[in-house]
């Protein structure tokens, strides 16, 4: 019985491991999409700029 709930606590722990490592990974990925986009939007912004100094 004992084993079984040490087993159960173990379980336990790795999925919650397991879960916050992919929350963790899939905010990682979504962070670094939002960061391209702004350094995609400054980079025209830029361009923008050089060409009406033109």
């Amino acid at each position: 019985m004992i084993k079984a709930l040490i087993g159960y606590v173990i379980f336990l722990i790795g999925f919650i491991l397991t879960v916050k490592v992919c929350v963790f990974i899939i905010a990682l990925i979504f962070s670094l999409k939002e960061i391209f986009e702004q350094y995609k939007i400054e980079k025209d912004i830029k361009d923008m700029i050089k060409r009406n100094k033109i």
